[in-house]
């Protein structure tokens, strides 16, 4: 399973969640490696996290309480304009919870894996992995639209992908 391109991307991701306690954490989607990826999880006070890492440089966006037990429908939503930087919201139940922007975006997150209720690479230093996930994940949505052109979007992959020969 590969995740949509999303480095050069607005995306949003959207899941379905039932938990059996309000600290059951654990890893709900994670790609990429501890140099470049991100990941979605909850911590062991049961706070959502998003942790987006761009080459060890990391942003972190914390909702503020813990989500609740039951199940529930957990979101984050990544806007990209162009190149540069990107905004990250978080929402719990439909509800925005916690905002941070991200000051850099690579236009390719690492290929390697996609790990969805626990992560192998460990992208994040904030748990050791695999960090499983304490719950059930009923469902899993991702969205993904163009920020740039095709074209423009095209020749910078294929910028990335030479530079890496």
């Amino acid at each position: 399973m590969l995740l949509p391109h999303s480095g050069s991307r607005t995306w949003h991701l959207r899941a379905l969640l039932d938990r059996a306690s309000e600290t059951a954490g654990g890893v709900i989607i994670a790609v990429g490696t501890i140099n470049n990826g991100l990941v979605l999880y909850l911590d062991s006070t049961g706070h959502l996290i998003y942790d987006h890492n761009a080459f060890g440089d990391h942003t972190l966006v914390r909702s503020p309480e813990p989500v609740p037990a039951g199940e529930i429908v957990i979101e984050v939503r990544q806007e990209r304009v162009r190149q540069g930087p990107a905004r990250a919201l978080l929402a719990i139940d439909g509800r925005p919870v916690s905002e941070a922007i991200i000051p850099l975006v690579p236009n390719m997150i690492s290929p390697i894996g996609l790990d969805i209720g626990r992560s192998v690479a460990g992208v994040s230093d904030g748990f050791t992995g695999p960090y499983d996930f304490e719950g059930r994940i009923i469902r899993l949505e991702i969205d993904t639209e163009r920020a740039m052109k095709a074209d423009d979007e095209a020749a910078l992959a294929w910028a990335a992908a030479l530079g890496t020969q």
